[in-house]
């Protein structure tokens, strides 16, 4: 809907609203050329089921069901996957301390920010000749956790609730009264406000080892003069917590068992070497309100990059975003469906895809068809993650997509952004910078100020800006200031 005429805030011809609806018509089917090809050969080499036919072939895994090579004329379409996925980086709401599912939390309780793979099975079906080629897999995943880091986090959890209760659903009369019978003084009990008395009182009762009794006082509480200011919700789980013993207290917050998953997944080969893959997940163990994925992640080649679908666009949309977005047919590359957020999460989201493809600059690529419309994440980047023993100093700016490995020494003022992967031992002088694809190799030194903006082998030592090795870049500083000396006025600097 467009203006007729010119108005004095715009001029005519400009859109002031739009809508989109679905033709009720059935559109038929378009024949595929290379649906007459075929299929050659189905064989069990190296520990790998190798489909073989006139123009493609797909390898998987005998063991995992992974696939390991998947080519057409010779040429990469997959580099890996499709692998199954439960995880995404947390989002500011999802990584909330406050209001009742504090997601994050949940998730990271019950392992699913590390799923392992407990089990597999392949099965190569038999088939008629002429007819689809069927793998199928079943994986089970579990989620591993440190046991004693979520108890304490779940209780320093408990006490902050605790500590809420005390400051917005107790007044301070009431509180006043539930320390003293307790024989603490409450006018001596450190700051001026209540939630301040609140908060050092739930310390004091926890360095006594007194929580357990605090909760009872707390259920008599609410159940008696604050009966009817206190919600249902919370007089049950105090009522539960203050009826368990002392020692049962602590264990009870934690989740009973991790997140477990078996997946079936189908992955019928048509003779023209088109893959139609299904998927079934059934979940088991302990799992959290809601789950922050389930998907499938496929790494295609880099030179992949031009991104073309049909379903809402052209900017990044989400199931309960995406009003503004048109359907219609989009196309650009990978790199620009990319969102830049301060904090690593979710971008460049595509929703209701019917199809969407991933070629190079010649055409050659992937074609992604669905039966139904669903979404489609650029998913370029892994997730951030800092292995065990990392030290890191203050003003460390790490974003999205990065790994470090076990034993780091991060100084500070580094800055580590795009697709870093870090290997164990690694150590970064102050104000090191990392960017975009780059792999540090193991017991590799990165030095102060260093700019580093492409791989670094294991074992060396690179310095200045660009990075370099350091005896190069020892050279070029000696060459600078040679040349600096000879000019007339010139210094060291």
């Amino acid at each position: 809907f467009t203006l007729a005429q010119d108005q004095p805030w715009a001029a005519r011809g400009h859109e002031i609203a739009w809508a989109q609806f679905v033709v009720p018509v059935v559109s038929e089917q378009l024949p595929v050329v290379s649906d007459q090809l075929s299929v050659t050969s189905v064989a069990l080499q190296a520990g790998q089921f190798v489909v073989k036919g006139e123009r493609f072939e797909i390898a998987f895994d005998s063991k995992t069901g992974a696939i390991t090579r998947y080519t057409f004329d010779g040429k990469p379409l997959l580099l890996s996957g499709p692998l199954f996925s439960f995880w995404r980086a947390p989002t500011d709401n999802d990584d909330n301390t406050w209001g009742d599912q504090k997601l994050a939390i949940r998730w990271r309780e019950v392992g699913l920010d590390r799923l392992t793979v407990e089990g597999s099975a392949v099965l190569m079906e038999e088939t008629d000749e002429g007819e689809p080629i069927t793998l199928k897999t079943r994986t089970e995943l579990a989620g591993v956790v440190d046991r004693a880091a979520i108890a304490r986090q779940s209780w320093q959890e408990r006490l902050a609730q605790l500590r809420g209760l005390l400051t917005y659903a107790v007044d301070e009369h009431s509180l006043r009264s539930l320390i003293e019978s307790f024989a603490i003084d409450y006018a001596k009990l450190a700051g001026s406000s209540q939630a301040d008395k609140a908060h050092r009182f739930i310390d004091e009762m926890a360095q006594r080892d007194a929580i357990s009794p605090l909760l009872k006082a707390l259920y008599e509480l609410v159940s008696g003069p604050l009966a009817e200011k206190t919600p249902d919700v919370v007089k049950e789980a105090l009522r539960s917590s203050a009826e368990l013993p002392a020692e049962s207290l602590k264990a009870s917050f934690l989740p009973k068992d991790v997140a477990r998953f078996s997946v079936a997944c189908s992955y019928k080969i048509e003779n023209n070497g088109a893959l139609l893959i299904e998927v079934n997940v059934t979940p088991h163990g302990e799992q959290p309100p809601a789950l922050p994925r389930i998907g499938l992640q496929l790494t295609l080649p880099g030179e992949s990059n031009t991104f073309t679908w049909f379903g809402r666009g052209p900017h990044e949309n989400y199931a309960d975003r995406k009003a503004s977005a048109r359907v219609g047919l989009y196309t650009g590359s990978v790199d620009d469906q990319y969102t830049p957020y301060g904090r690593p999460q979710e971008n460049g989201n595509k929703s209701d895809v019917r199809w969407a493809t991933f070629t190079d600059d010649t055409g050659f690529g992937l074609r992604d068809l669905r039966r139904h419309p669903s979404a489609v994440d650029r998913g370029a980047f892994e997730d951030t993650v800092i292995g065990e023993n990392t030290k890191i100093d203050n003003l460390v700016h790490i974003a999205h997509n990065v790994r470090i490995g076990r034993n780091c020494l991060i100084a500070a003022q580094v800055g580590i952004a795009g697709s870093a992967v870090i290997g164990d031992g690694v150590a970064f002088g102050g104000q090191a910078g990392i960017a975009d694809h780059i792999i540090v190799g193991e017991g590799a030194r990165v030095g102060a100020a260093a700019g580093v903006l492409r791989d670094v082998p294991a074992g060396q030592t690179w310095s200045g800006f660009p990075a370099q090795p350091v005896q190069d870049w020892l050279r070029s500083v000696s060459w600078i200031r040679r040349g600096s000396a000879r000019r007339p006025g010139g210094s060291d600097q």
